[in-house]
């Protein structure tokens, strides 16, 4: 009984690893000497294009079309306009010769890498945090 599950376990695996496909990289050797690798999935396409490979298949590779011409970079000459645009700053528009306003700078506290301030410290704790070390 357990003589015939071995030999069918083995005979499933010897089976199933018949059935996988061995896939590797192959290289060609050609005429003069060079060597063309070609990856699993692309030796149909290899033997279409590359003359090496179709050698060795005995067939003739097709010509390859050449590639479209790149359009030529010229830089554009666009008209300035006449006049200066009116600026939206925040959804609000500033009228021509007008400055607008600038933000108000926030209140600058002195600190250093010894007295640092705490800028979420609860009423009644310290305020800077000093650095022993």
């Amino acid at each position: 009984m357990f003589r015939a599950i071995g030999a069918l376990t083995l005979l499933s695996l010897i089976l199933i690893g018949a059935a996988t496909k061995a896939r590797a990289n192959q290289t060609f050797i050609c005429e003069d000497g060079s060597q063309v690798t070609v990856l699993p999935g692309q030796l149909e396409l290899m033997k279409r294009t590359d003359p090496c490979v179709a050698r060795h298949f005995g067939g003739v590779p097709q010509p390859q079309q050449p590639a479209a011409p790149q359009p030529s970079w010229a830089p554009m000459q666009a008209p300035l306009p006449d006049r200066k645009p009116e600026v939206e700053i925040a959804g609000f528009a500033v009228p021509e010769g007008q400055e607008a306003a600038a933000p108000k700078a926030k209140k600058e506290v002195e600190s250093d890498y010894r007295n640092v301030h705490i800028i979420n410290a609860s009423p009644g704790s310290a305020q800077f945090f000093e650095h022993k070390r």
